[in-house]
């Protein structure tokens, strides 16, 4: 009994791994300010991320007919973000994707570029990514290959973030972001060397938020994202998150 309790654990521990989509989380959850020195914030959210094959379309199918119609661009995922004050004015920020979190993470430095009490605060949060996973090829609109990918993507991003206060409940948070991608990628089950792909993608983040004492609330935040497609066109994409975050 307990020799299949611990195969069928490990069974799940690697469907749980190893099967997971590769995405990368462009949700915001920040305003511009930042914690008391010490202090800390645990963020609970749900956010549309980004599919990292939606930048290849069906391209690694069918190089010479790529398909614009095709690539679902997010998937509803959800995700836990840890804010540590290290100084006044600087924040380390940590965030992962809860479906597949050991194969993803992001790690930030916000910087807040003017003083506690003033309306409009303003930010820079530079922050490192990675992801990995396996997805299937479309072959066609509507259908599915039964050729698979695996992915990996390590990336850099620069969100500039502006907050403006109206009281001490309510704030909104706009970001201007950039990113720059470096993605690997190859058919799954072979012992094949990694094809490189590298882009860029931009985007802006409008992020509201309300406070009530240690908890604060971000609903819903809203993200529009534009990138380029493997040899394709460019590809917009809206974003949804929505948070709740507690102070300790």
């Amino acid at each position: 009994m307990k020799k299949n309790y611990l195969l069928i654990s490990s069974s799940l521990f690697m469907l749980f791994v190893l099967s997971a989509c590769a995405t990368i989380d462009g949700s915001l959850l920040e305003t511009a300010e930042t914690l008391p020195k010490g202090k800390v914030r645990v963020t609970g959210y749900t956010s549309s991320v980004l599919m990292v094959h939606s930048f290849f379309s069906d391209y690694l199918y069918d190089p010479a007919n790529p398909d614009q119609e095709e690539g679902d661009g997010t998937i509803s995922t959800p995700g836990l973000k840890l804010n540590y004050g290290l100084t006044e004015n600087t924040d380390l920020v940590f965030s992962t994707n809860l479906s597949n979190p050991l194969n993803n993470a992001r790690l930030g430095l916000k910087y807040a570029l003017n003083e506690p009490g003033e309306t409009f605060r303003i930010a820079l949060m530079p922050s490192v990514y990675y992801g990995n996973g396996e997805d299937a090829m479309d072959s066609d609109v509507g259908g599915t290959s039964n050729e698979r990918m695996d992915y990996r993507v390590l990336g850099a991003e620069l969100p500039l973030l502006v907050t403006y206060r109206t009281e001490n409940a309510f704030a909104v948070t706009l970001s201007p972001r950039i990113a720059y991608n470096k993605f690997y990628y190859r058919r799954a089950g072979e012992n094949l060397d990694w094809d490189i792909y590298e882009s860029y993608v931009a985007g802006l983040v409008a992020s509201p938020s309300l406070r009530f004492g240690i908890v604060t609330i971000t609903a819903p935040e809203l993200g529009v994202y534009f990138y380029p497609v493997k040899e394709e066109d460019y590809h917009v994409q809206p974003t949804l998150t929505f948070g709740v975050g507690m102070e300790f």
